[in-house]
Formats: C-alpha cells, structure tokens, sequence
C-alpha cells in the first residue's frame, strides 16, 4: 500500500495535487469595478473578461452570476448598483493556503469563489470552485486501464 504522504508529494511534483500552495498558481488578478457600477456593468464585465465574478474596488465586495441571477429575479432593473447585491465582506484565503484548503473552504460554506489574498490582505486573485478542482485533482494520475477506455469508448463513438 503507497504511503498516503508520498502520493501527495509525488502528485505535487507533476504540478498539482492537494498540497499545492496558490502562491504556487498562475493566478489571474480580479477584475475589478469602481464602487458605483451597476448590475449591468458588473454583468459586462464578467462577460467581457470572461468570469463569473468580480471585484467591487476599493472595498472589496464581491459580485457572482448568482448574484446577477438573484438580483433580476427579485425585479431590480439593471441600473440597480452591483453594490446592493454584492457580497460586501466575501470569504478569503491567504495565497499560502493549499488548493485543497481552498476547495474544502468553498465546499464547507456553499461558495464557488473564495477571494485569494496576499500576505499584506490585499485581493490577489477570485479562486473558482472548478480551479480549485482542477489543481487539486491535477495530481492524481488516471489509472491505465481507465485511461484505455476511455480511448476505446472515443474510437467507438467516432466511427462512422
């Protein structure tokens, strides 16, 4: 039986796994919106860059789609400030935390974001449930005979 501990530190060396750090990660920084966005802004924003959530500088609050989700089926318009929606103390987690505590936090409370700060508190990066996932997940190897059929289930299911 493989050592528990082992298994971590090999997973970690391929490049991800439980133990790794966000400092460790190529973390995007936040985007970010001036205090007096609207819902609508916000709802740009995130297409535009292509996130489901953004920062509301200079307090930090924090705004998702299900906040956008929540705000339009209550009937506010979406002139309505992103402020009033937002989550104005958000969940955070030192970039020195694992990727594993990370994912564990969001699990634990409900949240697919967790605001990543740096050692002086300021927001360094919005973490997704899914990234964390991944990096975390990025370290476990794909057993072989798992590996082949999956392949062999792709050939059967491209042939014509």
């Amino acid at each position: 039986m493989s050592d528990p501990a082992a298994v971590g530190q090999e997973a970690d060396a391929r490049g991800g796994g439980p133990g790794t750090l966000l400092s460790q990660l190529e973390l995007r920084p936040p985007v970010a919106l001036p205090p007096d966005a609207t819902i609508s802004d916000a709802a740009r924003a995130m297409m535009g860059a292509g996130v489901s959530a953004v920062v509301l500088a200079p307090g930090g609050a924090v705004i998702t789609e299900r906040d956008l989700v929540h705000a339009l089926a209550s009937g506010l318009p979406p002139t309505a400030s992103a402020a009033a929606v937002a989550s104005p103390e958000p969940l955070v987690v030192n970039e020195e935390a694992s990727a594993l505590e990370a994912l564990a936090t969001m699990l634990r409370h409900g949240f697919r974001h967790l605001v990543v700060v740096d050692r002086a508190g300021r927001p360094r990066s919005l973490l997704t449930l899914s990234e964390a996932a991944a990096v975390v997940l990025g370290g476990v190897e794909v057993p072989p005979w798992l590996a082949g059929l999956r392949l062999a289930l792709h050939v059967e299911m491209h042939v014509d």
